[in-house]
């Protein structure tokens, strides 16, 4: 039974999925450890909050209804980690994974008002200015586990700009 509650952009977009969550291989050399492929990717982690949580894109189309581990989109990566008085972590991003963050007309599209085919821009270029790279060091002192991290990458999430053609959605550099 179709009814005419959601436009059909949003019902097609909706109605089933098939996603490869997680897909690595994890090798060693020397004090390294790494893993290539596609992979979660949890920087900043605060239980319910995503404050500093920047490398991993997000499936907000069912706004936080579902669990965070479902929420969060894996990366295709290559991720080093050396363990020992701190942890040190590089990581690269060759090929960039942003917000699913649906059609307009669905219940939690983040730009309410927006209505029709509104284009998503995605760098989808893999060259050296779409790529995302960062360093992450933590280490635990006096029982307080800190760390700093330096990530370089285009925003998962997309902005609004409105521009003389119309609206428009893009990723921008952080």
């Amino acid at each position: 039974v179709e009814d005419d509650l959601y436009p059909k952009p949003v019902r097609d977009d909706q109605l089933s999925e098939v996603t490869l969550r997680e897909a690595y291989v994890d090798f060693a050399a020397a004090d390294w450890d790494f893993r290539l492929g596609r992979q979660h990717v949890v920087w900043g982690e605060m239980v319910g909050l995503f404050l500093a949580d920047v490398v991993s894109a997000k499936d907000t189309r069912e706004f936080y209804l579902q669990d965070f581990e479902a929420i969060r989109l894996p990366q295709w990566a290559l991720r080093a980690e050396r363990f020992g008085d701190g942890h040190l972590e590089l990581l690269w991003v060759p090929y960039m994974t942003y917000d699913n963050v649906g059609k307009p007309g669905a219940n939690f599209y983040p730009f309410p008002g927006l209505t029709g085919n509104v284009p998503q821009i995605t760098p989808e270029r893999s060259d050296v200015a779409n790529m995302g790279f960062g360093a992450r060091y933590s280490r635990l002192v006096g029982g307080w586990d800190l760390s700093g991290f330096y990530y370089r990458s285009t925003d998962v999430a997309p902005t609004l700009y409105t521009t003389a053609t119309g609206p428009e959605l893009r990723h921008d550099r952080i």
